[in-house]
C-alpha cells in the first residue's frame, strides 16, 4: 500500500522558524513530496525557497505551473499565486484572495485531499487568523492525517489554535517533533478508504478564470452604486427601470451607464498611477539594495519593468478610451465569448454580422 506521500503544510507570521526547522529533520530519502504556502507580500522577493534549500537535504524550489510533483522535493508557493495540487501536477492561479491572502492556504489544502485523499497529510503552523482550518477539515473529511504545531511552540498561535478548535486534528506538535512525525507518516500505509469524487475545480482556479472570462452577474444586485460602493436594486416602474442602493441614490439606465463610464476611468487612471509609482519605488529600492544580494536587486528590477509594461498597456486603453469619446464612437455590441477551440480563453473574438465586400478588401 502507498505511504503518506503528499505533504502540506501551510502558516503565516512565525511559520518561516518553523518550517526551518521541520525541513532541517526531513532525510535525503524522504519518500513523500513537500508542498509549502505561506502568507507573502505580492511583491515580495519570494526567497522562502531558497531559505529551505539551505536547511536540509532535500531540495527546496519555487513552485512552478505545469511541472510535475516529484517525491523528495519541497514546492513552495511564489508570491501572489494560489499553488494547487492537480493530479501530479503543480498548478499556480493567480484568482482572487482568500482570508486576504494569495497565496492562501485553504486552496492547497482543499486541491490537495481532493488529489491524494488518505494520502495526504496537512500541517498548519504559527500564523494569525484562521486560514488552514478549512482545509485540514477537507483534508480529514478525505481520510488524510491533521497535524497542528502546538499554540505554546507557536510565535503567533491564532492560526494553529482555530485549527485546533474546529477540527479534529490527529497530532498537536512542537514544530522540532513534526519532522519526525512526517517521516513515520510517509513510511506508514495510508489508509484504504473510498475515494470521494469531485471533479469540480477549485474555487480559486474558477475565481481566476471568472476575472479573465467571466460573465456579467445578471443579478442586479451585483452592481454597486458608483457613489458610495452599495448594492444596487433594480427598481421598475412600468417599462422604465431604475437603480438605486440602500442609501437612496438613484439612477435611470442611462445615468447608470454615464456614471459607470466616468467611475471606470477614474479607476484606470488609478491604475496608471499606482502602476507608475511601484515602478518608481522599485527602481530606488534597487538602486539602494545592498550589492552582496545581486538576486534581491534583479528581483526589484524585474518588478519594475513588469510595472511599467503594465503601466503602459493600461495608459494606452485610457487614452483610447478618451479618444473614443472625443469622436463620440460608440462601441457596437459583440460577443466575446472564447471561441471554442481555444480552451485558455484567448481564442477568436466573434463579432455578429456578415462582412462586406469593403471589409474583406480592408
Amino acid at each position: 500500500m502507498p505511504g503518506h506521500d503528499l505533504i502540506v503544510i501551510g502558516g503565516s507570521a512565525g511559520a518561516t522558524e518553523a518550517l526551518q526547522k521541520i525541513v532541517g529533520g526531513l532525510p535525503a530519502e524522504f519518500p513523500a513530496a513537500v508542498l509549502v504556502t505561506v502568507h507573502t507580500a505580492p511583491t515580495g522577493p519570494g526567497l522562502l525557497a531558497d531559505i529551505l534549500d539551505r536547511c536540509g537535504p532535500l531540495r527546496a524550489q519555487r513552485a512552478k505551473d505545469g511541472e510535475p510533483i516529484v517525491r523528495g522535493r519541497i514546492y513552495v508557493a511564489p508570491p501572489d499565486f494560489h499553488l494547487l495540487v492537480d493530479h501530479r501536477h503543480i498548478r499556480l492561479f493567480h484568482g482572487p484572495r482568500e482570508n486576504g491572502f494569495r497565496p492562501a492556504i485553504d486552496p492547497l489544502f482543499r486541491s490537495a485531499a481532493g488529489a491524494a485523499g488518505p494520502r495526504t497529510v496537512g500541517v498548519v503552523l504559527s500564523g494569525g487568523l484562521d486560514d488552514g482550518t478549512e482545509g485540514l477539515m477537507i483534508i480529514k473529511r478525505h481520510h488524510g492525517t491533521a497535524i497542528v504545531q502546538d499554540p505554546a511552540d507557536a510565535q503567533t498561535p491564532s492560526m494553529p489554535q482555530n485549527a485546533i478548535d474546529h477540527c479534529n486534528v490527529d497530532r498537536i506538535l512542537p514544530a522540532a517533533q513534526i519532522a519526525a512525525a512526517l517521516v513515520e507518516l510517509a513510511h506508514s500505509a495510508a489508509p484504504e478508504a473510498p475515494a470521494i469524487k469531485d471533479d469540480a475545480p477549485d474555487v480559486a482556479e474558477v475565481g481566476e478564470a471568472a476575472l479573465r472570462f467571466g460573465r456579467p452577474a445578471d443579478d442586479a444586485n451585483a452592481f454597486t452604486c458608483p457613489e458610495c460602493g452599495g448594492a444596487l436594486r433594480e427598481v421598475s416602474e412600468g417599462k422604465l427601470r431604475r437603480f438605486q442602493c440602500h442609501v437612496g441614490h438613484r439612477y435611470s439606465e442611462h445615468a447608470l451607464l454615464a456614471a459607470q463610464n466616468d467611475a471606470v476611468e477614474s479607476a484606470l487612471w488609478a491604475g496608471v498611477r499606482a502602476l507608475e509609482e511601484a515602478a518608481a519605488l522599485r527602481r530606488r529600492l534597487a538602486r539602494g539594495s545592498d550589492a552582496r544580494w545581486p538576486r534581491i536587486v534583479q528581483e526589484y528590477e524585474r518588478q519594475a519593468k513588469e510595472a511599467e509594461h503594465r503601466a503602459a498597456i493600461l495608459r494606452g486603453v485610457v487614452l483610447e478610451t478618451q479618444n473614443g469619446k472625443a469622436r463620440g464612437a460608440v462601441e457596437p455590441p459583440r460577443d466575446v465569448t472564447p471561441h471554442a477551440s481555444s480552451p485558455n480563453g484567448s481564442g477568436r473574438v466573434k463579432r455578429k454580422g456578415k462582412r462586406t465586400a469593403a471589409s474583406k478588401r480592408g
